[in-house]
């Protein structure tokens, strides 16, 4: 037998507990898979990571859904300015005179979203999202008759706008989205474009997929999402 001072017997021990340290984070680097997202601004990177929050965790708690509440309010005034310009320009909708108030405060509060998008700096502490009282005024315009008819016409009936519209403006949502206690629902969070101030900065989100027919085991994923625009990102 061969004999080895405690000196080198320590030195063993340690290399033998760093092997298998090497060994337990190398079959943890196979189970764990990271993925960057990349894409555009608007690609759906920020919508996939609260899809995969809802299935396979325990969904977004009241902070965080309570936090998506500017963005919402912002998704529901550009898309329905974005419809209004469009039936005023491409189909020649004239605005009845009951709502042109409505329209004209849309609009208004659609300039300030616009001249914060155009800038490359995430939003200020000072900024401010749209009132509920703009999405009434929104619940105002959709509701209109014409408008409806306009809407409806042509390439209209298929738009994403619309369709997300659909779900805001409807009567089991309006009534809580205008109270000043609103909070938004995982439903209302996937419905809208997230372009809220909270959503600048690098995201990540840890969650295990459990085993299934096309899985041999448990993975462990990490999803790394840099938000805001190009120039942030």
């Amino acid at each position: 037998h061969l004999c080895l001072d405690e000196g080198a017997a320590s030195a063993i021990r340690h290399s033998h507990s760093i092997d298998r340290q090497i060994l337990k984070e190398r079959r943890e680097c196979n189970e764990n898979i990271s993925i960057l997202m990349l894409g555009p601004e608007g690609a759906g990177k920020s919508t996939f990571m609260n899809q995969m929050k809802i299935i396979y965790m325990e969904g977004l708690n009241p902070d965080e859904r309570l936090a998506h509440r500017p963005s919402i309010y912002i998704h529901i005034v550009s898309k329905m300015a974005f419809l209004i310009q469009r039936a005023c320009r491409d189909m020649g909708w004239s605005p009845p005179s009951e709502i042109k108030d409505a329209i004209d405060r849309i609009t208004t509060s659609l300039s300030s979203l616009s001249s914060l998008s155009s800038t490359s700096k995430s939003p200020s502490p000072s900024f401010s999202p749209p009132e509920p009282s703009i999405i009434e005024d929104a619940h105002a315009v959709w509701s209109d008759s014409s408008f409806q008819q306009v809407n409806a016409t042509g390439y209209h009936c298929s738009d994403l706008s619309s369709s997300s519209l659909s779900h805001f403006m409807s009567k089991q949502r309006i009534h809580d989205i205008i109270k000043h206690d609103y909070l938004p629902t995982n439903v209302d969070i996937l419905k809208s474009t997230s372009r809220g101030q909270e959503l600048y900065g690098v995201r990540e989100l840890y969650f295990n997929m459990k085993q299934q027919q096309h899985l041999q085991a448990d993975v462990k994923l990490h999803l790394i999402n840099i938000g805001g625009m190009k120039s942030n990102r």
